[in-house]
């Protein structure tokens, strides 16, 4: 019996033993802290907290600041910027100032991606800005006689037990957006998106790294385009679109993407933790709101630049008051619908010209204009780019086909705002389609597939912007007398104080999309952590043992 007992009670001990061993390292691997990315981009020079959304006090080079200051002093954190600091011709600090926040990120910042707008001022202000910074700036695609401009293609970072590796791409578009004279170097050329990346991913696996993150810069639709063609990018931290995106898994892959708007009103936060073989990924959009303190030294200074801005005598004129705005001439919804700016301006350009119809490319609208006193400053951040609008023959058949490529458009900035037209989005495409009977006319008819119409647009819409110039290309245009759509808008408001607007839904949905619900947990959603189940089930299992193995003993002695 005494032989029994002793056998017994050396098995249950060797067995809890492997049970606390297990557990310990179960509960040790659990709490590997990972690593946590911070990312801002499309800041575009906006120095001075803002308008946006509805709510005043937005954003703010000072409060941005301030809060990654706060952030940078934790351990396992990687700051990155999307680009696009700056921005030529609006705001009106970016003429002034140019790259000055430049070195403000200096000691914060691990990467800098290159945007489209950040050589604006020309290669040689680009090279003494990028003199002036201690971070480097990536963009693998980037070339010069066949060479990378950039020394570095990519950043590996070992950070919280993981190694993290970062690049960034050009997109698509900036060998058409981007002249000569405002590449960061002489004869700069964009590679292959796709064919870079996949190399760079390859050089990163080689690495062998947990993570590879793409930061910058390109369209939504290319990186998710991206994202299925080269397997192996975990995340994507989205730029260029101007998009608020939540943490999302984009569809027919394993990569994660999260976009924080512009201009500094939210800051990306995203947190990667390995369990065993599986990237846990979490995340969420920070707001840069009034709960966020600023950095005190850097409010005094954007003060005293401000005001050395609205003194100097080259910009003062754009802090005069041209108008008043009665109730806020909203963007809201200007991606996916008709929204109130976007209407009045369709609007007065298409009764400007005479059109029957007039589109304007939501990418023409960047910020609301806010309730009150209406400066050139505003009108210019709204709508930064200056516009000739030009006017197309186009017969029922073509405008039908330009409305459904801008409905399949719906989400980015190359959704159009109509004036003289309405009809009901359905399947993807624009449905009950109604024209007015005539350009002076208040009276709508359906739109006849074979009648010829009068149809006013941007310049940039109608020749250059990709999906829409093809479309137009077959069609006959006329220049007008309107060189800039914000001519036109400036009048108006001269002419009517105070200027109020509002959306008709002439553009509606058949059905509305209700928001999501919260989904359960995926793999690598950033759900709860299954490592707490688990090490509970363990101990549970070993508690159940060593209950049946006393039990046992008892019922042998």
């Amino acid at each position: 019996m005494t032989s029994r007992f002793t056998h017994s009670r050396l098995w249950l001990v060797g067995w809890l033993s492997v049970c606390v061993l297990l557990l310990f390292a179960m509960r040790s691997h659990a709490q590997e802290p990972g690593v946590t990315l911070l990312h801002i981009s499309d800041y575009h020079s906006h120095g001075p907290a803002f308008y946006s959304a509805g709510e005043p006090d937005q954003g703010g080079i000072a409060r941005l600041i301030g809060y990654l200051k706060s952030r940078r002093a934790e351990p396992n954190v990687i700051i990155l910027s999307g680009g696009d600091t700056m921005n030529a011709g609006s705001p009106a600090w970016s003429d002034k100032h140019q790259c000055a926040e430049w070195e403000w990120f200096n000691g914060l910042l691990d990467a800098q991606a290159l945007g489209n707008h950040d050589a604006d001022y020309g290669q040689a202000v680009f090279q003494k800005c990028q003199a002036k910074i201690t971070y480097p700036i990536l963009s693998a695609n980037v070339m010069t006689d066949g060479k990378p401009i950039f020394p570095d293609a990519y950043k590996v970072f070992d950070v919280g037990g993981m190694r993290v590796g970062i690049f960034a791409l050009a997109g698509e578009d900036f060998e058409r957006i981007t002249k000569a004279e405002n590449r960061p170097v002489a004869g700069a050329l964009f590679a292959d998106r796709v064919e870079t990346a996949r190399t760079v991913v390859a050089d990163l696996q080689a690495e062998d790294v947990d993570a590879i993150v793409l930061f910058g810069h390109a369209y939504r639709e290319e990186d998710e385009a991206l994202a299925r063609a080269v397997p192996g990018i975990d995340v994507i931290l989205g730029t260029h679109s101007h998009l608020a995106v939540d943490l999302t898994q984009i569809e027919g892959t394993e990569t994660y993407y999260i976009s924080p708007y512009q201009y500094g009103t939210y800051v990306s936060e995203v947190k990667l933790q390995r369990e065993g073989e599986t990237l846990i990924v979490a995340g969420q959009l920070i707001p840069m709101d009034e709960s966020v303190t600023p950095d005190p030294e850097i409010a005094a200074q954007v003060r005293d630049m401000q005001a050395a801005l609205e003194s100097d005598p080259k910009y003062a004129p754009l802090f005069q008051v041209i108008g008043e705005a009665e109730v806020e001439l909203a963007t809201t919804d200007h991606l996916q619908r008709d929204s109130v700016l976007g209407n009045l301006t369709a609007d007065l350009i298409r009764g400007e010209v005479g059109a029957h119809v007039a589109l304007l490319t939501a990418s023409s609208f960047r910020e609301p204009i806010p309730p009150g006193k209406i400066t050139e400053e505003h009108l210019r951040t709204t709508m930064p780019y200056p516009n000739a609008v030009i006017v197309y023959q186009a017969s029922g058949a073509d405008i039908q086909k330009i409305l459904d490529y801008s409905v399949s458009r719906a989400g980015s900035d190359f959704f159009s705002q109509v004036s003289g037209l309405r009809f009901i989005i359905r399947d993807g495409k624009a449905t009950d389609v109604q024209i007015l009977a005539a350009a002076e006319s208040g009276t709508f008819m359906a739109l006849d597939p074979t009648a010829t119409y009068s149809l006013a647009t941007s310049e940039f819409q109608g020749r250059f912007a990709g999906g829409y110039k093809e479309l137009f290309a077959p069609l006959a245009y006329e220049a007008t007398a309107v060189k800039d759509v914000r001519d036109t808008v400036r009048a108006y408001f001269a002419a009517h104080r105070p200027v109020r607007a509002e959306r008709d839904g002439r553009i509606a949905h058949a059905t509305d999309t209700l928001p999501a619900p919260t989904p359960g947990a995926l793999p690598g959603s950033g759900g709860t952590s299954s490592f707490p189940y688990l090490i509970v089930g363990i101990g549970s299992a070993c508690l159940v043992l060593a209950l049946v193995f006393w039990r046992r003993r008892q019922v042998v002695s």
